[in-house]
């Protein structure tokens, strides 16, 4: 399978906000409520998307092409955690669920790593939902550690959040 690890154009915006969405709609199912799921608004989240890679110098999008199609969705960004300066963040990171499993994962972690690198930030963090285990699963597979950090989401329904390291420590 070719893959093509790119950054994400604005004319991208509705395509991976659609991607996004369906993502979460099955991986946080049973996580997050139904009702909240089921009204994630695309359009709006597409505007949102389209506005930071038009106008966020510090939030870098980028997608993942498989054979010519839009297959996931990396968000990077310097962390805002203030224990750790310095350090890349993968904020966003989603596989379209029919393409899951099928390695394009571990191809996107891979280059997410490289980009960050490339951006003077070897090293890296990321926050994932206590309750996700299959994502949890992955980033552990990927060489993520917990650190011992957690938080709550207050705007996501007070999900509760556990901070991965990569390479587990830093």
């Amino acid at each position: 399978m070719e893959t093509v690890f790119r950054s994400a154009a604005p004319d991208d915006a509705p395509a991976m906000a659609r991607l996004v969405a369906n993502a979460w709609q099955k991986a946080y199912r049973g996580i997050l409520s139904d009702q909240y799921l089921d009204g994630i608004d695309v359009d709006l989240r597409s505007r949102r998307v389209r506005k930071t890679i038009e106008t966020d110098s510090d939030f870098w999008y980028y997608v993942l092409e498989a054979d010519g199609e839009l297959a996931g969705v990396a968000g990077l960004c310097k962390l805002s955690d203030e224990d750790l300066p310095n350090v890349g963040e993968i904020m966003i990171f989603y596989i379209r669920p029919d393409k899951q499993r099928q390695g394009l994962g571990k191809r996107m972690m891979q280059y997410a790593l490289d980009a960050l690198k490339n951006k003077g930030l070897p090293r890296v963090a990321l926050w994932v939902l206590t309750d996700n285990r299959p994502a949890r699963a992955f980033y552990e597979a990927a060489g993520f550690r917990p650190d011992g950090a957690a938080k709550t989401l207050p705007y996501l329904e007070n999900a509760h959040t556990v901070r991965y390291v990569y390479g587990g420590t830093l």
